[in-house]
């Protein structure tokens, strides 16, 4: 009973307070201070992939960081440049430092589960990403790259719902079908897995992974035939696969290289191919051919843009041109070979269909 007096007694003078003063009784408690993150010793093995001219100047605004600097900025920064090459376990408390500084910056927080990821940190990495997509849920990479992280973990539909809500914002992104028809694979909902993995396959030619997992699909299905026909495309497209697009990623590409690389490019014109934009999308590849001219994913892609341009010409002068590494590729041969029956050069057409058969014996578009 004295206990139950001492409450009342202590809730009327709060309830008297409340009264007597309603801001005082709002008002919310301090905000907490954000975490300290301490970052590690910088080792003279720290700077070695590290341009050499800039030591000095990365020692400076490290050591700047460690004195208590709160630069969120040039803390990202850094981080962006030791993550480039492969220096995580400094990236790591970098893009920590940087989180603690700006809670609410999405960059900063997604890019250090990518760090993490990297690092072979998964459980840490599906935290952060969750925590990521709380402040920017609508960042599809971030849903992407949750979604393949928990399927990794065998939480299969909790990844599904990551992908399909990639699919549901970007219908036509190859690699968010096939994630969900590889998802639905697992949990052995074959018809709806052989759907995505279909549309994965009409939006990137030759997307090897996708089309294996369809033999799969097809097997379970006891459709053998199906599964025979994507065995072959598989053979010869064993790692062939779409780029994704994860602007948050391309300055640390950047720093990397130093420069625009073939995969910029190649991502530019695979977006534009999309769209319809195909000029432009030529454009794109040719300068991605410039950069790696032995690169026979280029080779191809530029050569189905040519077909849908019906510009044969370009097309005769891209197979002649093709480096004998490249020539080896039957999918090459054979999107030049339906063009040259779109163009009616019968000739040559039949002479590259049989260079398919040449390749891959088990390829059935050559014979048809």
């Amino acid at each position: 009973m004295a206990k139950t007096n001492r409450i009342l007694k202590n809730f009327s003078v709060l309830a008297i307070l409340s009264l007597l003063c309603p801001a005082l009784a709002a008002q919310e408690p301090p905000a907490q201070e954000p975490p300290v993150v301490e970052l590690p010793l910088l080792q003279a093995e720290d700077l070695e992939n590290l341009p050499a001219d800039l030591h000095p100047a990365i020692r400076q605004a490290f050591e700047d960081l460690r004195k208590g600097k709160e630069d969120a900025e040039q803390a990202g920064e850094m981080a962006r440049l030791f993550h480039a090459h492969g220096e995580l376990d400094i990236a790591i408390p970098l893009y920590r430092l940087a989180s603690s500084l700006e809670p609410e910056e999405f960059e900063w927080i997604y890019l250090l589960s990518v760090a993490q990821a990297s690092d072979n940190r998964i459980e840490e990495s599906i935290r952060t990403l969750e925590n990521a997509l709380r402040i920017n849920p609508e960042y599809m990479p971030a849903h992407l790259r949750l979604g393949e992280l928990l399927h990794q973990q065998g939480q299969t539909t909790k990844s599904l719902d990551h992908f399909l809500k990639v699919v549901g914002s970007e219908p036509d992104s190859p690699a968010a079908q096939f994630e969900v028809g590889k998802a639905y694979l697992d949990l052995a909902e074959y018809a709806k897995a052989i759907e995505h993995l279909e549309a994965a396959c009409r939006l990137f030619n030759g997307f090897g992974p996708a089309h294996y997992a369809l033999v799969q699909a097809y097997r379970s299905t006891g459709n053998m035939e199906e599964a025979k026909k994507h065995l072959a495309i598989y053979q010869e497209n064993r790692f062939r696969k779409p780029l994704i697009e994860d602007p948050l990623l391309e300055p640390v590409y950047r720093y990397k290289t130093g420069k625009i690389r073939a995969r910029d490019h190649i991502n530019r014109g695979i977006e534009l191919g999309r769209i319809d934009r195909v000029p432009e999308a030529i454009i794109e590849f040719r300068q991605a051919l410039e950069l790696e001219p032995e690169n026979a994913s280029v080779y191809i892609d530029l050569m189905i843009l040519y077909g849908r341009a019906k510009q044969y010409k370009e097309a005769q002068a891209l197979y002649e041109k093709a480096p004998a590494s490249v020539l080896e590729s039957a999918e090459l041969h054979y999107n030049y070979g339906v063009i040259q029956v779109e163009a009616e050069q019968y000739e040559r057409a039949a002479a590259a269909f049989r260079e398919v058969i040449r390749i891959n014996p088990n390829d059935p578009r050559a014979y048809n």
